[in-house]
């Protein structure tokens, strides 16, 4: 029979082996990848690399993903004589695992002019394979010193290395300089001190060193992406290091990643503290069954007076802390559903004073195992208590959990239940605006601020689809505005900087508890000046001085000024979206407009401002408004221009908020990811007829990764499939069903109304089609050159992709005008010529065409095929009429075809 003590010490040796063996595949050295929108955002985690031997692909992974495929991979290229690496992104379906993984190389890492592990620079692969720099690695307290060697501190014990990603070049002087003023800084410190230890002895102090200033290239630079390695690893011994590979992926990744891959458990799930309770319930189990089974191990003389083996025991329970959290990151990492399992095990919902009992409870329970049971309970209390005083410190331990159903829940809605968070558009040139309030009521000063972002090309399309832009005078400027109201109502990503503007004014509001009323006031200051300046039409360039103009409100945001139309315009849409019925109102006599607001009875505030609300409202069809003047500073609520009467505003337009259905509507789109693009193009008719065309059309970004994941060319030459093979299965996928080719059919179906309307021959109806696909509505752009696919040497689009990227090159463009023709009802050829290197159209001629177009040379532009004769489409540069093509060349040069039946 074993001594009781000596079988305690085997099962504890027993209890580390089976540590040893958990953890062994887990201390596999990972890095940590955080990345951020734009410098100086908030990160968040994409995912880990995990470590590779010396010439082995590192692959980045998700966590949680199991099975599935690696995202990204970063591998050596065995070419180069530098050990430089290239990084690839995974381009095939994440989610199909019945699909080999495919990946897409979009850039470098690796230095040109010194050995690799003493550069970090990162390369995006540039036109004809050439290398373009975009950024680098650095460690935090040296930004603009490029290294692939992570950053350790005896605070961390030097497990934990840091390296952050930036963009740009780095600028080694900088830090040097930095470093040198810190070094006289210090120098300067030394000689106070000896300044004040010789001023006892009356001794003339030396002169202090001066100090030299602080370099910031014009600011704190500011990393894109953060790296977190632990371990003890070197990656000196790497070719590349495990933390410079991680950082290459981060930033290339940022860049050409098309999509988002599916969601899997959000936050860290390897953290301690989420483990605590389920150790205690662990080790409760088994201490009991150990003490029912064997009471000789937990009872004298082990324990008994011996506090020492209370320590062992208590010890016992943070190995089997350490356990429990492997066996957690095993379930993770193979994609068994263990995490949120286990945040449900340790929410706090209503159980705060529950959890302060049982800590209290163990503690008099402590006392009694010292007062009669010789300690023997000491470690199993200690457990508990551990277990619950951690779980109470996790910051979503009182977080209620929300869940997705797939119907409506409105009549039961959660008041404590977190609101979607309204996302802040992208862009590449930023606008800032500060305001504050203008209330007699508000005791302290409340003060707003925001920055929104613009595409430079996106304002343009706006100021062009713009119903004022071509001042026609068709219709009365009433309707116009009608017309802007509901196009923005139609198409909502336009107003998604409007709606970031709102959640943002309501945030302030309800951080500083102002009154519906204030809230208004609120926004209108917003709306006011000096942060939206007033400015006559007749005096602003980018809108050409017209005077008859009203700005769109990211016009009027973008350009931070406007007239009275222009910034009315801007607060009824705010005021809309507030959820407020808005009157728009102008006066021919004062050539002047203005707003009103309807509110609802629970926010009428007789006696605010000292006035009666009464006096400042208009009335409308049995409605009351109350009056917004926007153009000046300080207008109050009700308040007028002096010499200017609410009833001089003859001109009123109610802009009512959105009805059932509408609001139905909205709560089924995702907010953020629609994106609206708009065409304009002309008519270049062969029978001089003039027509200008425009539409607009909506996209979301994930429906666009998901078909560009469906393309066939995305493993051209991986595959056996030819290029006539492609464009076959290419158009099978969008015509066997409509939702394929809905946009195409609308713009087809625009095409055809327009036309019609006009009493334009049939020759027009295709011409108009092919202007469409042209210049400058759609760009040219070879595929090398493009971001929208990466930057692919051979692709050719869905039509889909030609509309959203609004660019492609020969094949890109013919595949939508291909589909235009199609949908139009003609039977349509695809022509590939390898002599020309070009792509080009048939589509099927019709006899009047022939006498239609001047001086046309049958010969050259028409061919016959399969029974039926195709005039030739050029659809790359703007001017090429149908039947039109380049001298020296015949559209015989195609010497491949493929048919497009209707």
């Amino acid at each position: 029979m074993f001594d009781t003590e000596i079988l305690f010490y085997v099962l504890l040796a027993l209890a580390a082996i089976v540590l040893i063996l958990l953890m062994r595949k887990l201390l596999q050295v990972r890095v940590w990848i955080s990345t951020a929108a734009k410098p100086g955002g908030p990160m968040t985690e994409i995912g880990y690399l995990e470590q590779a031997s010396k010439d082995e692909a590192a692959e980045v992974r998700l966590p949680g993903s199991g099975s599935k495929p690696s995202i990204g991979r970063v591998v050596i290229d065995d070419n180069s004589k530098k050990n430089n690496g290239y990084v690839e992104i995974l381009s095939s379906d994440f989610d199909d695992e019945s699909v080999k993984p495919q990946y897409r190389r979009v850039g470098y890492i690796g230095g040109d002019e010194a050995f690799v592990d003493e550069m970090g620079i990162i390369f995006k692969q540039g036109k004809k394979g050439k290398k373009e720099q975009i950024g680098y690695t650095a460690c935090p307290s040296a930004p603009n010193t490029a290294t692939m060697m992570g950053e350790r501190s005896w605070k961390t014990l030097w497990l934990v290395s840091r390296l952050n990603v930036y963009l740009g070049k780095p600028n080694p002087d900088i830090d040097a300089k930095e470093q040198e003023a810190k070094k006289a800084e210090k120098s300067k410190k030394k000689d106070d001190k000896k300044k004040d230890e010789k001023e006892k002895d009356n001794q003339t102090p030396p002169s202090p060193v001066p100090v030299a200033p602080t370099i910031t290239d014009g600011g704190e630079k500011k990393p894109i992406a953060e790296l977190r390695m632990y371990g003890f690893h070197n990656s000196k011994h790497d070719a590349l290091s495990v933390e410079g590979r991680a950082g290459a992926y981060a930033l290339l990744a940022m860049k050409y990643r098309q999509r988002k891959y599916t969601e899997y458990y959000k936050g860290h799930p390897y953290g301690w503290k989420d483990t605590a309770m389920l150790t205690s319930l662990v080790f409760t189990v088994m201490f009991l069954l150990l003490y029912v089974v064997n009471t000789g191990i937990l009872h004298k003389p082990l324990l008994g007076n011996d506090l020492k083996a209370v320590f062992i025991l208590i010890g016992y329970y943070f190995m089997l802390w350490s356990i429990v959290r492997s066996i957690k990151i095993d379930c993770v990492e193979n994609s068994n559903s263990f995490q949120p399992k286990l945040d449900l095990f340790n929410k706090n919902l209503g159980l705060k004073h529950t959890n302060w009992s049982i800590i209290i409870c163990g503690l008099i329970a402590i006392y009694f195992t010292f007062e009669y049971y010789d300690y023997g309970f000491i470690p199993l209390i200690v457990a508990i208590i551990i277990g619950v005083t951690v779980n109470m410190t996790l910051s979503g331990a009182n977080s209620r959990w929300r869940i997705s159903t797939s119907y409506r829940e409105d009549d039961y809605e959660d008041e404590d239940e977190e609101e979607t968070e309204v996302k802040n558009p992208d862009g590449d040139i930023a606008k800032t605006y500060d305001w504050d309030l203008d209330s007699r009521n508000c005791a302290h000063k409340v003060h707003g601020n925001l920055t929104l972002y613009f595409y430079a090309n996106d304002v343009k399309d706006m100021r062009q689809c713009n119903p004022f832009y071509s001042q026609r005078s068709d219709k009365e400027d009433k309707q116009y505005i009608i017309q802007m109201f509901n196009f923005l109502k139609e198409h909502k990503s336009f107003l998604q900087r409007c709606r970031y503007i709102v959640d943002r004014i309501y945030k302030i509001s309800d951080k500083n508890s102002l009154s519906p009323l204030d809230r208004i006031q609120f926004t209108l200051d917003f709306i006011q000046e000096p942060n939206i300046a007033f400015c006559e039409n007749k005096d602003c360039a980018v809108i050409n001085s017209y005077e008859n103009y009203i700005r769109y409100p990211d016009e009027t945001l973008y350009d931070k000024q406007g007239d009275a139309n222009s910034k009315s315009l801007l607060g009824a849409i705010l005021f809309h979206l507030m959820g407020y019925n808005v009157l728009y109102m102008a006066s021919r006599k004062n050539q002047h407009s203005a707003i009103g607001v309807e509110l609802p009875k629970s926010e009428m505030e007789n006696g605010w401002y000292g006035g009666n609300l009464e006096d400042m409202m208009v009335e409308e069809n049995g409605h009351k408004y109350l009056f917004c003047e926007t153009t000046g500073d300080k207008f109050s609520l009700g308040a007028h221009i002096k010499g200017m009467s609410l009833d001089e505003f003859e001109e009123r337009i109610v802009l009512p908020v959105h009805d059932e259905d509408e609001e139905e509507e909205d709560d089924n789109q995702e907010n953020g990811n629609s994106i609206t693009r708009v065409y304009q193009w002309t008519l270049d008719s062969w029978m001089g007829n003039k027509l200008d065309g425009q539409i607009a059309l909506d996209f979301t970004e994930d429906e666009i990764y998901a078909l560009r994941q469906k393309n066939p060319f995305l493993t051209y030459g991986q595959d056996q499939n030819t290029y006539e093979m492609n464009i076959t299965s290419m158009f099978k996928y969008i015509f066997e069903e409509e939702s394929r080719h809905q946009r195409v059919k609308a713009v087809a179906d625009y095409i055809r109304q327009e036309i019609t309307s006009k009493g334009y021959p049939t020759l027009d109806l295709v011409q108009f089609a092919l202007d469409f696909a042209q210049k400058p509505n759609i760009e040219y752009c070879i595929d090398e050159n493009s971001k929208g696919i990466s930057y692919a040497k051979e692709y050719m689009r869905f039509p889909d992709e030609v509309m959203f990227d609004k660019e492609g090159d020969c094949d890109c463009k013919s595949s939508l005008t291909a589909a235009l023709f199609h949908c139009l009802g003609y039977n349509v050829i695809f022509m590939l010529s390898k002599k020309l290197g070009h792509a080009a159209i048939g589509i099927e001629v019709q006899e009047e065409w022939l006498t239609q177009i001047p001086n046309l040379d049958v010969e050259r532009v028409v061919r016959e095929y399969n029974g039926r004769n195709y005039i030739y489409c050029e659809t790359t540069s703007d001017g090429f009429k149908v039947g039109k093509l380049n001298d020296n060349e015949a559209i015989n040069d195609f010497e491949k075809i493929v048919e497009i039946p209707v």
